[in-house]
Formats: structure tokens, sequence, C-alpha cells
């Protein structure tokens, strides 16, 4: 049997795209020491601190900027019709990110990683994708949409 090229390079993004929320929710939690909240978001996106009101912002920080000193640049998908999702609770104390896997039948899709493919889609255009990874805070109880 030989090996698919194309399995092999969405094994590779799928990788990417698990470091990448990874290193999110590790930004985030630091973000959460200082502040004793989490960000803020805008549009699905981390938003800057004097925007906020009541968990909402109105200036969202782009995938891809700089968001010191808690990571050097917020990672972005590595697709161009994809994008990883923020979500926080309104009193800031809850967090959930989300991206679309292209490997659905990885073992990690929606196993108790806070996915909840129901709650975002990761389109940028017309294309609607739904997540299906996820992570969440600490204190929210990680869930599965085939619950």
């Amino acid at each position: 049997m030989g090996v698919n090229p194309l399995s092999q390079y969405q094994k590779a993004q799928d990788a990417k795209r698990k470091n990448d929320i990874a290193q999110l929710a590790r930004a985030v939690e630091l973000y959460y020491g200082d502040h004793g909240a989490y960000p803020c978001m805008s549009n699905f996106q981390i938003a800057e601190e004097n925007t906020c009101v009541n968990g909402q912002g109105t200036t969202p920080i782009p995938w891809g900027n700089a968001w010191q000193p808690y990571i050097d640049l917020l990672p972005k998908d590595p697709a161009g019709n994809k994008r990883y999702i923020y979500q926080v609770s309104q009193d800031r104390q809850e967090f959930r990110l989300f991206a679309a896997l292209d490997r659905r039948t990885d073992p990690s899709t929606c196993s108790g990683n806070g996915c909840n493919s129901a709650d975002a889609t990761c389109n940028t255009g017309a294309t609607v994708i739904q997540c299906n990874y996820g992570q969440t805070s600490p204190n929210t109880t990680p869930y599965n949409s085939d619950q």
C-alpha cells in the first residue's frame, strides 16, 4: 500500500492546527493570570482590551498579528478558506477555541477537547466549514456535539 500525499498533507495541516489551538489556549491563560478575566472577543477573534464591554470588543486583533506579551503572533489557520474561532463568556470567565480539521476521522476530533461543531463555523467566505476540534478553559466542562 502506497503513501497518499493528500492524506499526509492533511495530517500535517491538522497537527499544525492542534498545536496552534494549544498555543492560543496557553496565551489566553497567561492573559487571565494578568487580568483575572479572559480576553474580550470581536468577530470571533481576540479583541483589544480598551474596546471591551461585557466580553465584547469592537477592535479584533487579526489572526497573524502580534499580541504581546502573550504570544508573538496570533496563529492563523494554514488554509486560506478556514479560520480559528475564539469565544468568551460575557463575564470573561470561560473561553472556547475552535478549528476545522481536514481529517474528520482523526481520533481526537470532538473527543472531550471542548469541541462542539454546532457552536461555530470556521469559514472566511461563502463556504461554511463546521469546526470539529476545540479546547476550552479549564473551568469549562468539555462537551461533545454527539452527546
